[in-house]
């Protein structure tokens, strides 16, 4: 089936767009925004993207829309979660996106099939979640690099420990606790309930939630407990490794029937750092803190003298294996901005 039968099979889905977020600094910035060619604008938000268009949600229902043209920019071109205009243009059957708003927040990594290019996830996420199951070992460098995505994404960030039946001790929840230095943690099960009532409350408000986490890690249970009913498949995971299928294809916006969304996405299994779209100091606050007793202000926390950080290494008030997980993402960053540079120079 073709993306458009697709979206035509799925029937006409009415969604409110205050329930989806819509509020007045959106109009605001909708009736000062450059609509450009077309007739009719409308405003309306992408739910899911697909090769050769977009699922969007407006006031009439749910469309198929296009762009005109491809965006050379990849933190321009629409993605889900977008506000955007959409408009009738002649010699067009579908809606053409014409303007895609400032978006509030994004998460952004860098694109696994171009070291020098971005990748947007999700948009206008006003939470997100960090999502680790229980029935694997937690990663702590994973993690680390999942955090950094996030918080660079300027949402509010939870790491929520999904199947907390398969934890009936609290082990994995406790060593989650340890390694999420200074993050908010929620522990859940879609199975028997816990959790899912303070997870449904972060889109209260019409906020939209984003689920972002490796394939198995439990996203899909999770989506199916606050929906209520069945909206995404539920894959299953290896044994050996607690590993799982990508059950979900494609990012998407879900709306819920009380306003709010949770906004699923595939199991990411490379989390590239981008440049301004990464925030270690979020990641590591115990390193950004012992910072503030570094000489210099320009500290690379590595053979300075009088560089605080290594100074709490020594005193055991920072973990070593911490700094060196620091260094290594603060390397690969600078390594990308050079990237980018000789990519812009040629």
């Amino acid at each position: 089936m073709s993306d458009r039968g697709a979206t035509e099979a799925a029937g006409e889905e009415h969604v409110g767009l205050e329930g989806l977020g819509w509020d007045q600094r959106w109009a605001a910035l909708h009736d000062d925004a450059d609509v450009g060619m077309g007739d009719d604008p409308r405003v309306g938000r992408i739910a899911r993207t697909h090769r050769v268009g977009f699922d969007v949600f407006t006031s009439d229902g749910r469309l198929f829309a296009v762009t005109r043209a491809r965006q050379r920019d990849p933190m321009r071109a629409p993605a889900t979660g977008d506000w955007v205009v959409l408009t009738d243009v002649a010699d067009i059957d579908e809606p053409v996106i014409t303007c895609v708003l400032d978006r509030r927040s994004a998460v952004v990594r860098r694109d696994p099939a171009d070291r020098a290019a971005p990748q947007v996830l999700a948009a206008n996420a006003d939470v997100v979640a960090v999502v680790q199951g229980a029935d694997r070992p937690i990663n702590p460098r994973r993690l680390e690099r999942q955090l950094a995505v996030a918080h660079g994404s300027e949402a509010r960030v939870v790491v929520v420990l999904s199947k907390a039946d398969l934890d009936p001790d609290g082990d994995v929840a406790r060593q989650l606790k340890e390694v999420a230095i200074g993050q908010e943690v929620l522990v859940t099960g879609a199975n028997d309930g816990v959790g899912i009532d303070e997870l449904d409350a972060m889109t209260d408000g019409g906020h939209t939630l984003v689920l972002l986490g490796e394939s198995g890690a439990g996203k899909s249970s999770l989506v199916n407990a606050v929906l209520g009913h069945e909206a995404t498949a539920v894959g299953m995971v290896r044994e050996g490794d607690s590993k799982g299928r990508h059950t979900t294809t494609r990012r998407t916006l879900l709306p819920l029937p009380t306003g709010g969304a949770l906004l699923d996405t595939p199991g990411v299994r490379a989390v590239g750092l981008w440049p301004g779209w990464a925030d270690l100091e979020a990641v590591f606050p115990e390193i950004a803190e012992a910072a503030e007793a570094c000489r210099f202000s320009d500290c690379s926390h590595r053979r300075e003298p009088g560089c605080g950080v290594t100074g709490a290494v020594e005193d055991g008030t920072v973990r070593a294996d911490r700094l060196e997980a620091w260094r290594a993402l603060d390397d690969e960053l600078e390594a990308t901005r050079t990237e980018v540079e000789r990519k812009d120079w040629r």
